[in-house]
Order: C-alpha cells, then structure tokens, then sequence
C-alpha cells in the first residue's frame, strides 16, 4: 500500500492507495477522517489516480459539507428531532442513544414481526457500523442496526427494520424481495432516499 496526499481549499487529505488483481481504480472518501481509500489495478499510473481524486474530491466535499450532521456542537438528532447534550463528547451522544433508543427498536421489531408473521422473535442488537444500517443474521436469527440509524425519524427507522425482516423471507435484494418491502413499507423509496441522503427528518 502506498501513501499520499492531496489538498482541497487549504486542507488536506490523506490518501492510501492498494494495487490489486481489479479492472477499474475504485475511490472511498471517509470525509470524517480526511482519508480517501483508493484500490486500482497493478498497472495503473499515478497520474490516472491523480487525474480520479482531484476530479471526485470537491465534488465529496461539496456534499458532506451540506449534509446536516448527527451530532455536532452539542446537538444531537434522535428519532428526528434535535436535542442539546451540552458538552459530551459524540462517544457519549452514542452511548446515549444507545440506551435510549433500544425499546425503540425493540417495540417496532415486534410490531412488524407480528405485521408479517415471523413467529420467532428476533434477537436485536444495537452497534456502531460504518458501512450498513442494518444488518439480518440468519445464523444468529438476529438483526443488527447501526447506532447512527437513530439520528433518523421514526419512519425511516421503520423503513430499515422492515427491510431487514423481510430477508427473514428472501434472503437477497432481487426483485421479489422488494416487491415484499414495498407491500409491508409502500413509501419505501422516498425513505430510502432520505437515509441516503441523511435527512434525518425524511
């Protein structure tokens, strides 16, 4: 893996950048730690992957800069609305969420368990993940939701929930499988838009 870096209105970002057995240069920007990942095939030049992240680095900025965050300078979004944590840190809103919003989870997993008709009840779990918002076990028969899931409005919870319930059923994304979405959650895609988006309020 090799190193370097790149500048955008006066700041900085770390890149690290993995050669590997794939066809096209795949970029990651994780805007919260100034890092840009970049994986590209054995051959690729170091003037391609330039050419890539200066041409895709403003345009990541430009949205994260205009997304509105969970958490920042004391406020925290929770179930969509917005309250004031006066000076913890964002480890501790985590926590707190954590621990108030589990019966939440819990009491909307059961409603739509019983909606759908999954007999046995799913173990739930609540942890910090950086790439999904939920996650279906069938392993483990338990579901698994993103802390940050709870910065959202109770309806785009109930949009994940839904979704993840329905692999108890189809255990892939094909097309029966959100044809199952849309008949227990119809106004799916606008919610989906919104947890994409990170409209907290829908």
């Amino acid at each position: 893996m090799k190193t370097r870096k790149y500048s955008y209105n006066n700041k900085e970002y770390d890149a690290e950048i993995t050669k590997k057995h794939i066809r096209n240069i795949i970029l990651r920007f994780d805007m919260e730690k100034n890092l840009i990942k970049v994986s590209c095939p054995y051959l690729t030049k170091m003037k391609t992957i330039d050419e890539m992240v200066t041409k895709y680095l403003p345009k990541r900025v430009k949205e994260y800069e205009s997304t509105e965050k969970g958490y920042e300078n004391g406020y925290l979004h929770f179930l969509g609305n917005r309250y004031y944590l006066g000076d913890k840190s964002e480890e501790e809103a985590l926590k707190f969420m954590k621990e108030k919003g589990f019966a939440f989870i819990e009491e909307r997993v059961r409603y739509y368990e019983g909606y759908m008709g999954i007999l046995k009840p799913y173990k739930i779990r609540i942890r910090n993940m950086k790439t999904r918002y939920g996650v279906n076990s069938k392993k483990t028969h338990s579901l698994t939701f993103q802390t940050q899931l709870l910065y959202f409005s109770p309806e785009i919870v109930d949009a994940v929930i839904v979704h993840e319930l329905c692999h108890h059923f189809v255990f892939n994304h094909s097309r029966k499988f959100y044809d199952l979405v849309h008949r227990y959650c119809p106004d799916y895609d606008r919610l989906h838009k919104a947890l994409k988006g990170k409209k907290y309020n829908g």
